[in-house]
């Protein structure tokens, strides 16, 4: 600071000592949004995204769709440690291949880890699949509904284009 400057002053803030939310009139930017909604996306493009990453981006989907769920719940209807489980999973996968580039694994093991990551990415996508029904307050026969066997052969690709579906169905209305 220069000689005869005014120091800057305080942020403005309030008796608990947080800063005040911002005026009425001023739109909040979306990266600031605290209550995350559903997005519509297009089905090739998740399916680009998911070649592109090696599943990796299958990650950021399913976060997204916790956070959602949870935020339209006003609870934790999923733990957000599903995330970190697939993050896991995933890492074990990605480390099983490395590891059977480098030696010889037995079919046994081979079909363990595959099982293991199948199983525990289809339990949390039925997570999400139950949370997203809530969600978007639908019972089983609705139009929209996130079906079981969608959900089992084709998880996020279903379930986003079920998505979809909901919003398009919300702007008809």
């Amino acid at each position: 600071m220069e000689p005869g400057e005014a120091s800057p002053s305080p942020p403005p803030s309030t008796e608990q000592g947080v800063w005040p939310p911002p005026p009425v009139n001023q739109p909040v930017p979306e990266v600031l949004q605290l209550v995350p909604d559903f997005r519509k996306q297009n089905v090739l493009l998740l399916i680009l995204l998911y070649v592109g990453t090696l599943g990796i981006y299958t990650i950021f989907w399913l976060r997204r769709q916790i956070l959602t769920v949870n935020a339209i719940a006003g609870q934790k209807v999923i733990p957000p440690a599903a995330v970190w489980v697939a993050v896991g999973l995933y890492a074990m996968t990605f480390g099983y291949g490395i590891v059977e580039g480098m030696m010889t694994l037995s079919s046994d093991s081979k079909l363990l880890i595959r099982l293991v990551y199948n199983v525990g990415m289809w339990i949390i996508f039925f997570m999400v699949r139950d949370g997203l029904n809530r969600a978007m307050g639908l019972r089983e026969g609705d139009r929209g509904y996130v079906g079981k066997a969608g959900t089992f052969f084709f998880s996020l690709f279903y379930m986003q284009h079920k998505i979809n579906v909901y919003l398009k169905n919300q702007q008809g209305l």
